[in-house]
């Protein structure tokens, strides 16, 4: 089972290889004579309050597969993951008459095969999104079993990041989980993934860019060591301020728009979507629908590509070239 894609931005599978999973964004394939290893393709999906849009953003799922690799090897390369190819890279796993496209090297990698955790491991340095209500709802303010100071407000730099696991829902709404459940289970998660975050969040300050929050996963590889799968630290799993806009936003207690998909949920509000149900074909057939406006998707697609050079301090294009891809 995968997500529910409106037909409108539903790609043909790729020939000479198996479609094992459509993710709402990624498109996870099986290799011929490599059973370890998996093609993952990212398209130009986006979604909102786990609902696919019926648009594509582009350059959207280069973007996402450009800032994985980097942020694995050129920051995270020290944690075990998952990556194996990128770019030109890829021809040597594939099929022959996948090999030399160009628009698929952009936005596929080949990685290990993991039996996947079924937890979304969430970090957060700031108080934003889902957690805003239940802070200012719970008079004791603690949150996933953190106690936190009163007088936050969204936007807030937390006195510490914290873990908030839920849980990874094919279709529908994640689930909240308590820290002490998961740890209990995976020993490891809440430190590799705390960090994790640690890493990128001190990387991304030097580059004056503040990662509010963001969600990893993992999975088992051959050897039974917990590695980093997914994408890791992109628009899409995390979110991403600018530093002046988050210091003119403290004046004011709110939060700023980021460099992320936050504007497409923005939006998404106005049309009640993240009131729905994902489950409910009614609301289904509604999102399915909605006209996006088209100065929203240009809007978020040059987001995407703005955060890519200010973290990784090159063009899409360039840091695509490294690798070998004619573009």
């Amino acid at each position: 089972m995968g997500a529910k894609i409106p037909e409108k931005v539903l790609t043909p599978p790729l020939k000479g290889v198996k479609l094992v999973f459509r993710g709402k964004v990624r498109d996870t394939y099986e290799i011929p004579n490599h059973p370890s290893i998996l093609l993952v393709v990212a398209s130009d999906r986006i979604s909102i309050f786990d609902f696919v849009l019926p648009t594509l953003v582009p350059k959207k799922g280069e973007v996402l597969t450009a800032l994985t690799v980097f942020w694995l090897k050129e920051i995270l390369h020290h944690f075990p993951h998952h990556l194996i190819a990128y770019g030109a890279e890829i021809d040597e796993f594939l099929p022959y008459k996948l090999r030399k496209n160009p628009e698929l090297q952009k936005r596929a990698i080949i990685v290990k095969k993991l039996n996947m955790i079924p937890i979304e491991c969430i970090v957060r340095g700031y108080l934003t999104g889902s957690i805003v209500p239940i802070y200012n709802r719970i008079k004791e303010r603690k949150i996933y079993g953190n106690y936190l100071p009163p007088g936050l407000h969204d936007g807030s730099k937390l006195p510490y990041p914290i873990f908030t696991p839920t849980t990874k829902e094919e279709i529908g709404h994640d689930k909240m989980l308590y820290p002490d459940e998961v740890v209990k289970r995976w020993p490891e998660l809440e430190r590799m993934s705390l960090q994790i975050y640690q890493v990128v969040s001190n990387y991304a300050i030097r580059r004056k860019v503040i990662i509010a929050d963001t969600k990893f996963e993992f999975g088992y590889d051959e050897d039974g060591i917990i590695t980093l799968g997914d994408e890791v630290v992109t628009p899409d799993s995390s979110r991403f301020w600018n530093m002046k806009d988050w210091e003119i936003g403290l004046k004011e207690k709110k939060s700023p728009i980021g460099w992320d998909k936050q504007i497409v949920r923005e939006w998404g509000k106005t049309k009640m979507i993240d009131k729905m149900d994902p489950t409910k074909p009614e609301h289904l057939k509604y999102v399915n629908e909605l006209e996006i406006p088209p100065q929203l998707i240009e809007e978020t697609s040059k987001r995407y590509l703005e955060i890519f050079f200010c973290l990784t301090r090159q063009q899409l294009e360039k840091f695509q070239s490294r690798y070998g891809i004619k573009v």
